[in-house]
């Protein structure tokens, strides 16, 4: 059973990693299921929920620090971070499997930026259904997933800001709310 976990564990692994200086691509959320609850303590302490962002859209980027393609995105999510900072867009960076007293210190450059959530026993990455690290969502304002990646994205580029501007053009249940 064990040799079993480990083998399907290498499987989805090695199809998740996409090679150096590549990129994966931020594609059309399929599933049919709805999205996952995701209420997580920050370095701080502090319970994030996904309601606490509504009318916002959400990048929710699930990434460890061993991870090389995890690390090799964090630049890149700062800078999206820093384009969109006027804007109601959110990066929620989700640790998974790690404990927060041994994350590295480039995490408090990530913290300016993004709200990092700590995920120490996988439970939101298992039930997300992340494939690999890193796996990415990006929800609307109404809290629906519209795009998911797995495998680092160049998440600064012209194409992706200008993806998520237009999802934050759609109309959200905060929106509709104020004009009431």
């Amino acid at each position: 059973m064990r040799r079993t976990v480990f083998i399907t564990a290498l499987l989805v692994l090695g199809l998740a990693i996409v090679p150096a200086g590549q990129s994966a691509e931020l594609g059309d959320y399929t599933a049919k299921t709805p999205t996952p609850p995701l209420a997580l303590k920050d370095l701080q302490g502090q319970q994030h929920s996904l309601e606490d962002y509504r009318g916002k859209v959400v990048l929710v980027n699930f990434w460890a620090s061993w991870c090389h393609p995890c690390l090799q995105e964090i630049p890149e999510l700062i800078r999206l971070g820093e384009k969109l900072a006027d804007s109601p867009f959110a990066i929620l960076a989700v640790n998974v499997g790690e404990e927060q007293r041994k994350l590295p210190a480039f995490v408090k450059k990530m913290d300016d930026h993004m709200v990092i959530l700590m995920d120490p026993e996988s439970a939101a990455f298992k039930n997300w259904q992340g494939i690999g690290l890193p796996s990415t969502f990006v929800l609307d304002g109404n809290g629906r997933i519209h795009y998911e990646a797995y495998g680092p994205v160049d998440w600064d580029g012209d194409h992706v800001v200008d993806t998520l501007r237009q999802l934050m053009q759609l109309p959200s249940a905060a929106t509709v709310l104020t004009r009431e």
